[in-house]
């Protein structure tokens, strides 16, 4: 094998690696965003806070590609989820303290 087969190869696996990574973040990305929206969608459907998060989790793991599935798993997803509902719940007390003035 000559060097210019060789750098070709390697150019063509970084090719490929950096398109998965790239890929990766996008997808992460759309569930970021998705998160919100989800939780506001169950937020007045649905009382039992276990169901809710079942719920989200469900939804957005439909939205995972079947090849990342492996990857962005529901405890991947429900992990993401819960550091959005801490973050909501986080504001929600500082509004709170504001208003009251503590």
């Amino acid at each position: 094998m000559s060097w210019s087969e060789i750098l070709s190869i390697i150019m063509t696996i970084l090719t490929i690696v950096s398109t998965i990574v790239g890929y990766y973040f996008n997808i992460k990305q759309k569930l970021l965003d998705a998160i919100n929206g989800k939780i506001d969608e169950v937020e007045g459907n649905l009382s039992d806070g276990k169901e809710k998060m079942e719920y989200v989790v469900s939804e957005l793991y439909k939205l995972v590609p079947i090849p990342y599935r492996s990857i962005f798993n529901k405890s991947v997803i429900e992990k993401l989820v819960q550091k959005a509902f801490d973050k909501i719940e986080d504001y929600a007390e500082k509004q709170v303290n504001k208003k009251t003035g503590k």
